[in-house]
């Protein structure tokens, strides 16, 4: 792979922030650490269950156009942010009393106190570092307290071989709602790096609902972090079922006492596809509660993995964690790596783990059969089935639908 020295300076003047100062310090002290050596990515947590060949091919080719947006109003669209090529940023109905909303690029002071706040986050993510090497899209989104609102941000490349990296800060204040729906729409072989920062102050809420069915090749590293403080909630759920390389590494800290965190996730794979799911919840104060759910559908040769992690502080009393993994095998060859793990350091405490994977029951597919229904509607009968406990308590019914349009094409050509 290219000397990371060497492609930062390659693109330097297409990155955010390139020619200041603090800009220059903050990221050449990360590629002093930065060592892409094999063995090290196969050791480190954050690369060791991705496909490398993403690392490895990985041509760097950063849009060289400047970041930047237009705010539009229409009647006729929900409000929303469209995001083309990484770098085109339109913010539709966005422009009102309840949100404030910016594109990086617009205040740099803004943007050094947002990094300094979150730069010991992932001190050790390779991939969270390569998107910190070299940003060069994001936004800065603030809804106001008491507001209520449903947006959807589109993610739509069509230019081959580019790679995005972006990071989204989302400050949610006290006593608000937000309804986030984040769909990848990628035409072209791409890559897309994004990171969100979640910030859910008192009595918030907020719903992430992620669509992921790129094709094409491409690949998608997705990372988030919500931090909750008292008596907010962080909602997510990722469904995936495109045909590309993945990792989907999120977090949540219950900072604040009753917070909450349910971290969910649906995902079907194919022929060679490598997905590498991870999620993390640290509790940090008395009375939080959090869930932890993965399922996936794998068939062909796809590999997959989930490793799942709560960790308790001697100070959070009164938690309450679950964690649940469950795979399907469609295929002999297709492979499940599950690594359920609980840190507690409290003893007045209810947490639990689970996972089972396997090939489905034959006295299921039998029971399906005797009642006249052929081997294929079976098993995609159970699938379903399979799917259902996660998307049925989803309340966005337009997001419900289309996840279970997706499931009904990854069945139509996966399924014999």
């Amino acid at each position: 792979m290219e000397n990371i020295q060497n492609i930062y300076d390659t693109n330097i003047k297409s990155i955010l922030g390139g020619n200041l100062d603090y800009f220059r310090n903050f990221r050449q002290e990360i590629i002093k650490n930065f060592v892409l050596d094999n063995q090290l990515i196969q050791d480190n947590e954050s690369t060791k269950h991705i496909d490398r060949n993403v690392l490895n091919n990985l041509n760097f080719k950063i849009n060289q156009s400047s970041l930047h947006y237009k705010h539009l109003n229409n009647d006729k669209l929900d409000p929303s942010i469209i995001v083309k090529n990484g770098i085109d940023y339109s913010f539709i109905n966005l422009n009102n009393k309840s949100v404030i909303i910016n594109p990086l690029n617009s205040d740099f002071d803004l943007l050094i106190n947002k990094l300094e706040k979150n730069k010991d986050l992932f001190k050790d993510d390779y991939i969270v570092n390569l998107n910190s090497i070299f940003l060069n899209s994001g936004f800065d989104f603030t809804l106001k307290e008491n507001a209520n609102l449903r947006t959807i941000i589109s993610y739509e490349n069509d230019q081959p071989d580019s790679t995005v990296y972006a990071k989204n800060f989302l400050n949610i204040k006290k006593n608000s709602k937000l309804l986030l729906i984040e769909k990848f729409i990628n035409k072209t072989p791409s890559n897309s790096n994004i990171i969100n920062f979640f910030e859910l102050e008192e009595g918030s809420e907020v719903i992430h609902l992620v669509i992921q069915n790129n094709s094409n090749e491409s690949n998608i590293q997705f990372t988030s972090h919500a931090t909750c403080h008292k008596n907010s909630v962080f909602n997510q759920l990722i469904f995936n079922s495109g045909d590309v390389s993945l990792r989907n590494h999120h977090y949540a800290d219950l900072i604040g006492e009753h917070s909450e965190a349910n971290l969910k996730g649906i995902f079907f794979a194919g022929k060679k596809q490598i997905i590498d799911n991870k999620t993390n919840i640290n509790h940090l104060n008395h009375s939080c509660s959090s869930n932890q759910i993965y399922k996936g559908v794998l068939t062909d040769n796809a590999k997959a993995s989930y490793l799942s992690k709560t960790f308790v502080d001697k100070q959070a009393q009164k938690t309450d964690g679950y964690q649940l993994s469950k795979g399907i095998l469609l295929s002999e060859d297709a492979y499940f790596h599950s690594k359920p793990e609980l840190k507690i350091f409290a003893d007045d405490v209810k947490c639990s783990h689970g996972s089972t994977i396997g090939p489905f029951d034959n006295e299921e597919i039998f029971y399906l059969r005797t009642r006249g229904i052929n081997n294929k509607d079976a098993k995609s009968l159970l699938v379903k089935a399979f799917c259902q406990d996660l998307l049925s308590k989803i309340k966005d019914v337009s997001y419900s639908n289309e996840a279970n349009t997706l499931i009904d094409e990854w069945l139509l050509s996966h399924v014999n």
